[in-house]
């Protein structure tokens, strides 16, 4: 735990000490202002004292309902998850903030959640909405004349730049900003844009002044006990210090990044971290080492459901499979790159899966090249091997597409003749199987005990087809399957039967328990309303056609169609398959 100062210190125990003796009167003891100011201040550096206060605090204005406190307690519980790595949960608090209808009446909070969202869809890859905000923030920062703000979206505008490869756009606005902070005295905003001037220079081939920024950068950050902003800094310095080929300088900065994240329960950083240790034991060829470090880095991005951190690791991890020629670990990390590609960014174009497919191949292709060298063939029978076999796999690729949208037609066609299944009765008797067939053939010719017992095995059958065309008829005519309600005791006492008889009958000729029986005339009353009505919600489908639960309805409908209902429904909106998909 990181030391405070006591008048910090001070402040968090009467804070805390008044939150949690009664919330409700917490506001007439701290005043409001001062009691938001000091939350505000925690962050980040104090992020572990901060989190379980901020929670407090939220659910006390919750409870009262103020509306300019209950707006700052979102948004400082949406700052609070934003530096704990929880980006999804920390858009959803600031959306909240924003909706707030007082919002726009604190103009210097409504510019500060601006900026914070922004930031926020940059994360996530929502770029043009992320523009939008930090635009709106920047509108307001004018309009306040808050030169201090107005650095700080200069900043954020410049890093989207940056992004969207408008390298030049980024350095200038960066620029502007460096300047407002030198003539302001402002620290921290000059370390974070000479950090931010070093990645735009590195970006646009400027190597000399990027070092020059980053290492100004380094020293202030050092100098200004800001942990967070330097072990992202530390990153940036780590990757290029690989990248020059200096693997024990990385190793240096990587593990104390490593420690910073630890100390600060950052797991984003610590994914990164990890990330860079894996590739600094790559590069000295220490593949278990590596390995340890890729798992480590992504299983800390799975936690925080971090996609892009996700899709960095596994990039570097087909690397780590290649050149240790672990082919059948180097398939499932490509397959789960694609899966993590298609989240983060949408649906990966042909094109692009044809071409990382290729590069696979290519990679196997220039292994066996190795091979062939050590065996002393040509040079010349080797290009043409290589020539070969890239002309095989431009072919291959080509017949796994047509493949593709052949299964695609398969599919469809398995999901028409689902359809028709669905129009199909599945009620009434069922014929002896080949197995009581063959049993019957070879007991010979039946003596007189055994035709007194097949005379009363007849008069049993029929009576009890009888009962069972009773319960069919009874069940149907009266839809009894569609309350949830209904069980096998029920239609017992509407039958005036005995529970016993009519479970053999629906046992003996639909070769089902009551159960089962019930939950296929569910399944098909489910199907016939979709097919009806392709665009019906699944919840009333559900609860019309006499399920009780969602887990049982996803369960069944699964088990007996082979389609989950929201796969059915899709295939049902989907467009018809024409020749040509075929």
């Amino acid at each position: 735990m990181p030391h405070l100062p006591i008048r910090t210190f001070l402040l968090l125990f009467l804070l805390a000490s008044i939150i949690s003796t009664n919330p409700s009167n917490a506001q007439s003891k701290v005043p409001e202002r001062d009691r938001y100011q000091t939350l505000y201040a925690m962050l980040p550096a104090d992020i572990d004292q901060a989190g379980p206060l901020i929670t407090a605090y939220l659910d006390s204005v919750e409870q009262v309902s103020q509306d300019s406190s209950l707006t700052k307690a979102y948004f400082l519980f949406g700052r609070l998850q934003y530096f704990k790595g929880q980006y999804r949960v920390a858009e959803r608090f600031y959306k909240k903030a924003l909706s707030r209808s007082d919002l726009p009446n604190m103009p210097n909070l409504y510019a500060v959640v601006s900026l914070n969202y922004g930031v926020v869809c940059d994360l996530l890859e929502r770029l043009n909405e992320s523009m939008k905000w930090y635009l709106n923030a920047q509108k307001i920062a004018e309009r306040l004349k808050d030169s201090s703000l107005l650095t700080k979206v200069w900043i954020n505008i410049a890093l989207l730049d940056k992004r969207l490869k408008r390298f030049e756009d980024a350095i200038q606005l960066t620029l502007q900003a460096l300047d407002v902070a030198k003539r302001r005295g402002q620290t921290n905003h000059i370390a974070l844009c000479y950090q931010n001037l070093s990645i735009f220079h590195s970006f646009s081939g400027n190597k000399a002044k990027s070092y020059a920024y980053r290492d100004s950068a380094l020293v202030l950050l050092r100098n200004l006990n800001d942990p967070i902003n330097l072990g992202r800094h530390l990153v940036n310095i780590a990757d290029d210090k690989l990248a020059e080929g200096l693997p024990d300088d990385a190793l240096t900065y990587a593990t104390e990044v490593l420690a910073i994240s630890k100390s600060m329960e950052l797991p984003d950083l610590a994914s990164s971290a990890n990330t860079l240790l894996a590739r600094v034991f790559l590069m000295k060829n220490d593949v278990a080492k590596s390995e340890f470090h890729f798992k480590e880095a992504r299983k800390l991005a799975q936690s925080i459901e971090n996609l892009e951190l996700e899709e960095n690791v596994l990039a570097s991890m087909i690397d780590l499979y290649v050149k240790s020629k672990r082919f059948e670990d180097y398939q499932k990390a490509f397959a789960d790159y694609l899966d993590v590609g298609n989240k983060l960014h949408g649906l990966v174009s042909e094109a692009r899966f044809e071409e990382l497919k290729v590069l696979y191949e290519l990679d196997k292709a220039s292994l066996r090249n190795e091979a062939l060298k050590k065996e002393n063939n040509s040079l010349q029978r080797q290009r043409i091997l290589l020539f070969a076999i890239a002309s095989i796999l431009l072919i291959g690729g080509t017949w796994i597409y047509r493949q593709h949208r052949k299964l695609s037609g398969f599919v469809k066609s398995l999901f028409m003749l689902n359809i028709e299944k669905a129009h199909v009765s599945e009620l009434g008797g069922l014929p002896l199987s080949n197995i009581e067939q063959a049993d019957s053939i070879a007991a010979g010719p039946p003596s007189l005990d055994d035709e007194a017992k097949n005379a009363q095995q007849e008069l049993d059958d029929t009576e009890s087809l009888k009962r069972y065309q009773q319960i069919v008829s009874l069940i149907t005519e009266q839809r009894l399957f569609t309350d949830p309600e209904f069980n096998i005791q029920k239609l017992t006492s509407l039958m005036g039967s005995n529970q016993k008889y009519i479970s053999q009958a629906i046992n003996r000729h639909s070769n089902r328990s009551f159960n089962g029986f019930i939950n296929r005339l569910r399944v098909n009353e489910a199907r016939r309303k979709m097919i009806e009505n392709p665009n019906s919600s699944l919840v009333v489908i559900m609860e019309e056609s006499g399920f009780g639960n969602r887990v049982t309805f996803y369960r069944q409908f699964k088990d007996i169609t082979g389609f989950s209902p929201s796969e059915f429904q899709a295939l049902l909106l989907s467009p018809p398959v024409t020749s040509t998909d075929m």
